[in-house]
């Protein structure tokens, strides 16, 4: 029986058949080849992959320095120098041996000679997006430092008046540091974090579940093909990197606009139903951890510095005076506290000026200070420490 010449070569036969489709598989496997290779390359150029670092850069610094806690719930690891990325902007991150942003990886010493002032807060305080050096507390370090003071950044993003508390009585109580001064910069998203993010029975487990990095799934699924290309593949990610792109970099200040200025976190200042769904239940137990925190400095002579400031939306709506510039101002009042707003700094009656503001102190369509923003701050709380410091660093 005669056979098919064309049998001796089923792929040939297949490629004269089908040309089209034979191409087009050879196309797919070499944009897919190249395509890896492109991340392969990008990862050790970068650190990271494009996905980690581009798209989702809030879970690649999450994993890539940050650290659950059994006492604090989460913080930075100690002794570590790289680059990181938040969204457009790179910039190098540095913690020193207590596990704080630092202009180093460094030793600390647990007890100096010189004024050591801490700052505690959120992401705004530690300074997504700024190298150490340019954030307000590098800065306030730098412009304070003939004057014999040392400053100490231990601000962890998501943090709250709880962790504030938990992390410096650890601190001082267990680990031994000596601090003369501590200063916390209360968030807008606070009430929100103590309400629905620190409830007492979650306190425990560290990290945060939104922060954890899952295990990776066991055997071939659509999640481990995700989570493969995400750590591989550049082609996976520029679409959503273009749509994050179309959603948070549109340029001008309107709730249409910029998604930030209707943050649900941050409409209890301005807005009713926030207020009573958990700005008020949240600026409670906020006052509870506070006056604990507060307890605590008094028992070993530390003076506390309170400072809030505003968000874009407080400034986009005219926020003044604000629920949170209010009841943080009484109670400082109360307890003793020193107070800073810088509300009035950023806030104004006019509509134009605020959205100048909105633009030129803020990562576009974010609720982060930019390098203006944190040179802006730096200055008035130096103007605003000198007032009350006029013979400089003086250590207890």
């Amino acid at each position: 029986m005669a056979r098919d010449p064309e049998s001796k070569d089923g792929g040939g036969r297949f490629f004269h058949r089908h040309p089209g489709w034979t191409l087009t598989g050879i196309v797919i496997v070499a944009l897919v080849g190249l395509d890896l290779g492109l991340g392969a390359c990008y990862r050790w150029v970068v650190g990271d992959s494009f996905y980690y670092s581009r798209v989702d850069f809030g879970r690649g610094l999450n994993r890539r320095y940050r650290s659950g806690s059994p006492v604090f719930h989460h913080g930075l690891k100690p002794l570590v120098s790289m680059r990181a990325q938040w969204g457009e902007y790179a910039y190098t991150v540095h913690t020193n041996a207590l596990g704080f942003k630092d202009g180093a990886a460094v030793d600390v010493p647990l007890v100096t000679d010189r004024y050591r002032i801490l700052f505690i807060g959120d992401s705004v305080t530690e300074g997504v997006g700024m190298s150490h050096e340019d954030t307000f507390v590098g800065r306030i370090g730098e412009a304070l430092k003939e004057e014999g003071v040392e400053v100490l950044n231990a601000g962890v993003s998501s943090y709250a008046p709880s962790l504030y508390l938990a992390k410096v009585r650890h601190y001082l109580e267990t680990v031994g540091l000596k601090i003369d001064e501590l200063v916390v910069f209360l968030d807008i998203s606070d009430p929100w974090d103590e309400i629905y993010r620190y409830p007492p029975a979650v306190l425990a487990p560290p990290p945060l579940p939104e922060e954890a990095v899952p295990p990776p799934p066991v055997g071939i699924t659509l999640e481990s093909v995700k989570l493969f290309f995400r750590e591989y593949s550049i082609l996976y990610s520029v679409p959503r990197w273009f749509k994050l792109r179309q959603k948070f970099v549109k340029p001008g200040a309107t709730p249409a606009d910029n998604p930030v200025i209707d943050y649900p976190r941050g409409r209890w200042t301005f807005d009713d139903q926030a207020y009573r769904e958990f700005g008020e239940p949240g600026l409670e137990v906020m006052r509870k951890n506070m006056e604990e925190l507060a307890r605590l400095l008094r028992g070993r002579g530390i003076p506390l510095t309170v400072v809030v400031y505003p968000w874009p939306g407080q400034i986009y709506y005219r926020d003044i005076p604000s629920r949170q510039e209010g009841a943080w101002a009484e109670w400082a009042g109360g307890m003793g506290a020193d107070f800073l707003s810088l509300f009035g700094a950023l806030v104004t009656t006019d509509a134009a000026t605020n959205r100048d503001n909105i633009l030129g102190y803020y990562i576009p369509n974010d609720m982060h200070f930019n390098q203006a923003g944190h040179e802006l701050v730096a200055a008035r709380f130096v103007d605003h420490w000198r007032h009350h410091h006029p013979e400089g660093g003086k250590a207890n």
